[in-house]
């Protein structure tokens, strides 16, 4: 946890200067002036992006430092000041004026652990995803038929048929080797073989 080292002067008055030290989340009794500070917002490298206030880095190289007051009737205001450019402190009502003494940085690592546990059946989804798509791009459905019957002089013939469900150009060289093979295989017949006529589809 970080702290500021703040000096504190009320202008106008003769009670001497108080320095404290504040730190996130934690109220100071301001003597017997009856306010109490807090911390608001620390700004470690502030730079002005329109209208808007926000850090180029984590180290404190240009501060900006929201302080809340709180009187003792309960009664809540708040001022910005700017340790290295005091024109752009922001006036409050209190008529008390900040100064930066000194920052000390506090550093924390965070470690965030996580069960999930439907995880499995996210990575059993991906797994059938996978799967499906395997299929889908690599494998093909051939259907190929044969029937025997006779043409138009009232010869025999062997009508070769098939059809892929993807890729008909490399089924096509596929069907006209099986149908060489087979030509082949009926022509060494002893006895006679019907004529092979060849269709795909």
């Amino acid at each position: 946890m970080g702290s500021i080292v703040t000096r504190l002067t009320a202008p106008g008055t003769t009670r001497p200067p108080l320095t404290f030290t504040l730190r996130p989340g934690e109220q100071i009794p301001l003597g017997d002036t009856g306010y109490r500070v807090e911390l608001g917002d620390f700004v470690p490298d502030y730079v002005m992006q329109g209208n808007q206030l926000s850090t180029r880095s984590n180290e404190p190289n240009n501060p900006a430092v929201r302080v809340q007051l709180s009187d003792a009737g309960g009664k809540t205001s708040s001022a910005w000041f700017f340790p290295k450019a005091p024109q752009m402190n922001f006036a409050d009502d209190s008529g008390v004026a900040f100064k930066l003494q000194n920052v000390k940085m506090g550093y924390t690592t965070g470690l965030q652990v996580a069960k999930q546990p439907g995880s499995w059946l996210i990575w059993g989804g991906c797994l059938l995803l996978s799967f499906g798509l395997f299929l889908a791009l690599y494998v093909v459905h051939i259907r190929i038929w044969g029937v025997v019957g006779r043409d138009a002089k009232g010869r025999k013939v062997l009508v070769l048929g098939g059809q892929p469900s993807k890729y008909r150009e490399s089924f096509e060289e596929r069907f006209r080797h099986l149908a060489d093979a087979l030509d082949e295989a009926l022509k060494k017949e002893s006895t006679p073989v019907p004529e092979l006529e060849r269709l795909s589809a």
